[in-house]
């Protein structure tokens, strides 16, 4: 399941998410049938795009938690003391799930990878 196409991008999240919706012990774990879980993580695809779309390289020039930058405006800005609007995201009903979700992934990652 891993090769070098999840270790050379910063998409590693979304494909990460793709692979699990096919993953049957995630099915079992979630009590979910798989088009249900594939329907769940479709529809947690856009923010898990937006976390990955922090990245520096693929903010272009703009917020990210790493490095400071100018915004449109000409002032610059840091990660410390900016606000993301992720973060308002991540605390809605799929920010929660989509938490959960990596959560049991990484939890139970040896029952759902035998």
């Amino acid at each position: 399941m891993w090769s070098e196409a999840f270790l050379s991008t910063h998409k590693g999240l979304t494909r990460f998410l793709r692979n699990m919706s096919r993953n049957s012990g995630l099915q079992i774990e979630l009590g979910m049938q798989a088009k249900q879980i594939q329907a769940h993580i479709r529809q947690l695809l856009p923010l898990a795009a937006e976390i990955e779309n922090l990245a520096p390289q693929l903010a272009k020039g703009g917020p990210n938690p790493e490095y400071p930058w100018k915004g449109s405006t000409g002032n610059f800005y840091v990660p410390a003391r900016y606000e993301f609007p992720l973060n308002k995201a991540l605390l809605k009903p799929h920010g929660y799930s989509l938490i959960k979700l990596i959560r049991v992934a990484l939890t139970k990652f040896e029952v759902l990878h035998q």
